[in-house]
């Protein structure tokens, strides 16, 4: 399964862009991370623009799955994920922003994690696979009722960092 690295990186840090994404590349198998495409700083040369996006939405069309970082508003993650959304991907966002979510992320998250290690269990776990066999197959399912349904999680496997 590969999953899409999303998140802020315009205006970001090292470390603001690279710790999460590497934590994640430590326990998913497989990961597309625009960051392995650093332009911050080139943002304004002629055609980066195009380049930057084209790069960007053909990882999402190969993709599985999206992982999406939220601490804070960026247009570049709102539209990776509209994208995503409309590709019929899954979508897991990890809001760390403690503030509410945007009602426009909420109805194009497929599910919300409260962290990273959450995030990361679940696009290992059964019900991702699950979802990722059938939403190509029925046409407008979005998903989220694989993760209505309630069940127990006595904690996450510490193997997750």
């Amino acid at each position: 399964m590969k999953v899409y690295l999303c998140g802020p990186i315009n205006g970001r840090t090292d470390a603001g862009c690279k710790d999460w994404r590497e934590q994640a590349k430590e326990n998913l198998p497989d990961t597309l991370d625009p960051m392995d495409r650093d332009y911050r700083g080139r943002e304004l040369e002629p055609g980066i623009a195009k380049e930057i996006v084209e790069n960007d939405k053909t990882d999402i069309q190969s993709c599985d799955a999206l992982l999406v970082m939220f601490d804070k508003p960026s247009v570049g993650t709102s539209m990776e994920v509209f994208l995503a959304w409309q590709l019929g991907k899954p979508v897991h966002v990890v809001n760390v922003s403690e503030r509410p979510l945007s009602p426009w992320l909420i109805y194009h998250a497929t599910v919300v994690h409260p962290s990273l290690k959450a995030a990361i269990a679940a696009l290992k776990g059964p019900r991702h696979r699950l979802q990722a066999v059938i939403m190509p197959l029925i046409p407008g399912f979005d998903g989220r009722i694989i993760y209505d349904v309630p069940v127990v999680v006595d904690s996450v496997p510490d193997n997750i960092r």
